[in-house]
Formats: C-alpha cells, structure tokens, sequence
C-alpha cells in the first residue's frame, strides 16, 4: 500500500514537472527576445558612433549585456578574429548552429532562429545609414514578436502547468 503511494506521488509529480517545465520555457522565449532586444539596441547605438567593424562593435557590447548574448557576442568575437577569409553571413551562420541547444533550451524555433540570422546579412556588408535601418526594423520585429508572446503569458502558464497536474492525476487514477 506505502509502495503504491509512493509510486503515484512519483507519477503525479514527474508528469506535473513535465507541464511546469513547459511553462517555464514559454517564459524563456520571451525573455530571449528581450534580451535580443537589447542586444540590437546596443549594437545599433555603437554603429550610430561610428565603429564600423563588428568586431568593435561586438567588444563594446559584450561587457554591457548578460544571458545568451553575452556568450554569442564572444563566440562572434571569437570567430571573426580567426575569420580566414569566411564572409560575414558564413560566420554568422555558423555561430547561430554553435548555439542550437542554448536557442532550444529557450524555447526558439525556426523563425525565432531565421530572425537571429538576418543580421548577418548586411552587418559589415552595407553602408552605416542601411544597417542602421535594417536594425531598426529588426528592431520592430522583435519588438512585435515579444509583445505577442507576454500577451496571455501568466494565464497559458497557469494553465500548462494546472494541464500537467491534471494529467498526471488522471494517470494515477488510471493506475490504480
């Protein structure tokens, strides 16, 4: 009787875990695109001063952001620095694959990452003024994005995590 318990409360808890782990990456994904908004904001505001290389770019905003862009801008640094003639979008490119499972832990997927790849498209490639624009309408874009993901966030979490719960004693009923 203890055994059969215990083994239910396991059941409950493993399967509630499970939808309390969801909607904490429901968080997560709007929390990359704050921080990817930050991290564009600062980027765009060190082109505007005039650093015209990305690798300035990316050494005066490292220091000034935390999370996942910290670590990408340092891989970026990393990268361009042993660059052996790859091009700009190449180097990009492949520092978004480095980074596939740090973007899957946050709940990205692939247009969250198509996104992330567009400013290796024209970083370092076009004239001051047009990286500028293309920033601002990234800008935008994942301003939109973030705002569409926090509408309703608390009561879809409330409600994946109550989903979870429900599941798992649904199959503790069923068990027993």
């Amino acid at each position: 009787m203890i055994l059969r318990f215990i083994a239910s409360m396991m059941i409950l808890a493993g399967i509630s875990g499970i939808g309390f782990e969801y909607a904490s990456r429901l968080g997560k994904r709007r929390d990359w695109y704050e921080q990817f908004i930050e991290f564009l904001t600062l980027l765009k505001q060190e082109i505007r001063y005039g650093h015209y290389e990305l690798f300035d770019c990316l050494e005066h905003v490292a220091p000034g952001i935390n999370g996942f862009f910290k670590n990408f801008s340092l891989s970026m640094m990393d990268r361009l620095s042993r660059a052996d003639g790859m091009g700009m979008n190449k180097i990009w490119e492949e520092t978004i694959k480095a980074f596939d499972l740090q973007l899957d832990e946050y709940g990205c997927h692939g247009e969250d990452k198509e996104l992330l790849k567009k400013p290796g498209c024209f970083l370092g490639s076009c004239r001051m003024e047009q990286q500028d624009e293309q920033l601002l309408c990234l800008l935008e874009a994942a301003s939109q994005k973030k705002a569409r993901l926090s509408e309703g966030l608390c009561e879809r979490q409330k409600a994946v995590r109550l989903l979870g719960i429900c599941a798992g004693a649904l199959i503790v009923l069923i068990l027993l």
